[in-house]
């Protein structure tokens, strides 16, 4: 991959303290690392293109420079669920240097690597997508795609040309999720398959490297790299300390094969013995300060103070990524909503409720929480742009922190267009399949594994649907409108008083894009209207 990640080691354990607790996690290293490709890999593919390339006539024929990137690649949305660990490196002698002057990469890295939230993410589903368009040149499948250990193996991957001699690579794919073959055609944000951990890599994430005129060049554009810029909105690097993932345990120790980039172990809920029992949390934190102070408080329904193991120093360097655990173990001696209160440096970054029950009572599950905001990025469609519908999701998003994976289901003019589940605050459909006018939307329902939430809807182009009516024979009328996924009821009664109650007029079918009722004429229906349910 990338850096070394989420090396676990136990601090303290049970002796440390009458009421026991434990720590560990650790953050990321580049230390001896080397490129997510090896050599011999690199050359293999380069052979592989020259044999595309000649296939492909025009195809180096000249243009100054390769096209603009307008999206990432993947599904989510950066510096949110998803997070660039390593850009390409721009110091070529044995230093390190990212475009924007600090050491986010690693020596010789030439691409820039985007890693998910583990392989519990990467279980659920996290799409990548073709970032321009192009043809497959290049396409394989059927690796192991859980490597924690950097030895050589041969990956999964999609190499994609875009034309000339532009190519982007997309490496360490979920092995069975490669859904694209050699030659397809594509165009941008069609998926082409998913993140995993295959090939020469620690952690799920995809290596995304592009290539002109024969050589891989970096596409960000920065005080230490003041090249062109190759994203046509490119996001600055964030320098403030922020929790990206976080949730709470109920062991008193973590074991490394259980642990990050692992799914960690979650728990909501906790059911009073008398005694005390192990209530502990983890988190995945960014730009962590060495020799950080942290703190634990555990906060009772009436929001007294039920724990509160005090201060602790963390005698680390400064982590641009890392994963953390503690367990703390003491008797929660009250029934209700609790709240855990992490806080890192004076800053409060966790308000974590969890609920406690009195002796003998079965934990329930609850459903995900709903997102807040379901968004459309671009706001209006561009023939240029694939259309991602984006969330904004709260922390945590499930009280009993489960992983949350979230239904996309897209409608174009009232027909379902793409419907997928997957572990991503935003999903997309490639550009071109819905135009300005079109009537899109986007419903996402939130997914715990074993109960869905309440769905969200972003909605583009979309009115109140227009009932048609025409007239057959005798007292029967054809009524119509356009399908829709709000499954709109024909209503009728036989005159405008408010004193008047509505009846359901009939069951609907649907024909192509429309649905149609028939229904004959009488005293008590002369007057219709399509209710939303």
């Amino acid at each position: 991959m990338t850096a070394r990640l989420w090396t676990c080691a136990l601090v303290c354990g049970l002796a440390c303290s009458s009421h026991g607790e434990a720590f560990g996690g650790g953050g990321a290293s580049t230390n001896g690392l080397s490129n997510c490709i090896t050599a011999a890999q690199e050359r293999e593919v380069h052979e592989k293109l020259i044999e595309f390339a000649a296939s492909q006539p025009g195809i180096a024929s000249p243009i100054p420079l390769p096209q603009q990137y307008r999206f990432q690649p993947i599904a989510g949305t950066l510096w949110q669920d998803r997070h660039i660990l390593n850009f390409y490196d721009v110091d070529f002698s044995t230093g390190i240097r990212d475009w924007d002057c600090s050491q986010f990469t690693y020596n010789n890295h030439n691409a820039t690597d985007i890693v998910i939230r583990g392989f519990g993410e990467q279980d659920a589903g996290v799409p990548l997508f073709a970032v321009l368009d192009g043809v497959v040149a290049l396409a394989h499948d059927g690796e192991n795609d859980r490597n924690t250990t950097l030895e050589g193996q041969p990956a999964n991957y999609v190499i994609i040309h875009h034309g000339n001699t532009h190519y982007t690579w997309y490496w360490h794919l979920r092995k069975g999720s490669v859904a694209v073959v050699v030659g397809q055609p594509v165009t941008a944000g069609t998926q082409i398959g998913q993140v995993g951990s295959s090939g020469h890599s620690e952690a799920p994430h995809v290596h995304f490297q592009s290539e002109f005129q024969g050589g891989s060049y970096e596409t960000y554009s920065g005080p230490c790299y003041p090249g062109p810029r190759h994203w046509l909105n490119q996001l600055a690097i964030p320098r403030h300390t922020w929790i990206s993932d976080f949730g709470m345990h109920n062991r008193l120790t973590v074991l490394t094969q259980n642990f990050y980039p692992h799914d960690p172990p979650r728990a909501g809920t906790f059911v009073r013995t008398g005694a005390p029992q192990p209530i502990g949390a983890w988190y995945v934190i960014h730009n962590e300060q060495p020799n950080t102070v942290w703190r634990a408080r555990y906060l009772r329904p009436n929001g007294t103070v039920g724990f509160d193991p005090g201060a602790r120093l963390r005698s680390n360097a400064f982590n641009r990524f890392a994963a953390w655990w503690f367990a703390f173990s003491f008797d929660p001696d009250t029934s209700g909503t609790w709240t855990m209160e992490l806080t890192v440096n004076d800053q409060v970054l966790v308000t974590a409720p969890f609920l406690v029950l009195d002796g003998g009572s079965v934990p329930a599950n609850r459903p995900p929480r709903t997102p807040t905001a379901a968004v459309f990025d671009p706001s209006m469609p561009d023939p240029r742009d694939p259309l991602f519908c984006r969330l904004t999701v709260p922390l945590p998003q499930d009280f009993d922190y489960d992983l949350v994976s979230y239904e996309y289901h897209w409608l174009i003019n009232g027909l379902s267009y793409r419907k997928v589940t997957n572990a991503a605050f935003a999903d997309a459909i490639p550009r071109g399949v819905a135009s300005a006018t079109d009537s899109v939307r986007c419903i996402v329902t939130p997914y715990d594994g074993r109960q869905f939430g309440t769905p969200i809807m972003a909605q583009l182009n979309d009115s109140a649907p227009v009932l048609r009516i025409r007239r057959l024979t005798g007292n029967r009328v054809e009524l119509s409108w356009p399908t829709s996924v709000l499954d709109y009821v024909l209503q009728a009664k036989g005159n405008l008083s408010p004193a008047t109650p509505w009846a359901t007029a009939g069951q609907p079918v649907r024909s192509g894009s429309r649905m149609f009722a028939t229904n004959t004429i009488s005293t008590s229906t002369r007057f219709y209207r399509l209710k939303w349910p």
